[in-house]
């Protein structure tokens, strides 16, 4: 499972690397073609990572309701993000990994719920739930990048 987890946090950081510099004005705006912004994008991986891995195991999320309901999947970009989220959301990038981290240390992880992705990828172990984590954060760091090139000016 180390291994795992050593992926994670490269990724998290290109996904930092994509967003670092941008305004406020950048990171939400949606270009023709795509359906979310890139502060949707940041926060989804976020929270993806809290529903797949913490809330299939039975464990409580240690982020909001509201987090948990603006990024999941399905739902849409919010206009009205505001420079505190950003901020917000960049540190939870790192602080969500370093928590998942000291949680597995501790065994907190003995159970898992069974899930079928959208991919059709059948998880059913933390194991299983972190590699396909990767896959999907990797996902939207290519559509992150497609994303900045629309709003980089």
């Amino acid at each position: 499972m180390s291994y795992h987890l050593e992926v994670l946090p490269h990724t998290r950081q290109s996904i930092l690397k994509v967003v670092a510099g941008l305004s406020l004005e950048q990171l939400t705006t949606i270009p023709n073609g795509f359906s979310n912004h890139l502060a949707w994008n940041l926060g989804h991986v976020i929270v993806t990572l809290h529903r797949l891995c913490y809330l299939r195991a039975g464990l409580p999320s240690s982020l909001s309701d509201e987090m948990m309901d603006a990024y999941k999947k399905g739902s849409f970009a919010s206009q009205d993000t505001t420079e505190e989220e950003i901020t917000e959301l960049k540190k939870l990038a790192l602080e969500t990994i370093d928590d998942l981290k000291a949680d597995l240390e501790a065994g907190k992880f003995q159970q898992y719920e069974a899930y079928q992705t959208s991919y059709g990828v059948h998880l059913g172990s933390i194991e299983e739930a972190l590699t396909f984590n990767n896959v999907h954060e990797a996902m939207h760091l290519g559509y992150m990048k497609a994303l900045r090139q629309h709003v980089d000016v």
